[in-house]
């Protein structure tokens, strides 16, 4: 009597995953595959450490040590797992850029006291100075000279 390949298969493949090193390697990628599938919130803590250079290599390092020492779909999950570990810990990193981008109101303090006036300019300090004209008097209007109009040449607007 012949066994199907499929079957010898899943036999060797389920003798396979008994083996105790294999298990913590299943057990290893449901958790992985847990935390790829569920919205997990990743803490403050976390996320500042994932968002720094080093927390990023460090999570390569890990993923390239997982590649090389277990099953490479073991790699795979945890290179995905860090992918959205990264991406769901940028949305915190809003909060250490927060601090060096200064909000409206700072910003308009900071242009206000740029801006300060001070009471007074030399100009209405010198119209100050000055004494007004009496009520009696008048501008002189009988000026004694006449306007002229020049020669405009060859322009267009020749009157």
């Amino acid at each position: 009597m012949t066994t199907f390949p499929m079957k010898q298969l899943l036999k060797d493949m389920n003798g396979e995953i008994m083996k105790p090193a294999n298990r913590m390697n299943v057990v290893f990628g449901v958790v992985l595959v847990c935390f790829i599938v569920m919205d997990l919130k990743v803490p403050d803590n976390m996320a500042k450490g994932v968002n720094s250079v080093g927390g990023q290599v460090v999570l390569v390092g890990i993923t390239l040590f997982l590649f090389t020492q277990t099953h490479p779909i073991i790699g795979i999950l945890f290179a995905i797992t860090a992918f959205e570990l990264i991406n769901s810990s940028s949305d915190l990193s809003m909060y250490s850029i927060s601090q060096y981008i200064p909000s409206e109101d700072r910003k308009k303090k900071q242009m206000d006291s740029y801006n300060e006036v001070p009471y007074t300019s030399l100009e209405e300090e010198m119209v100050d100075t000055v004494s007004p004209l009496p009520e009696h008097q008048s501008v002189v209007t009988g000026a004694n000279y006449m306007p002229v109009l020049s020669e405009c040449g060859t322009s267009s607007s020749d009157l």
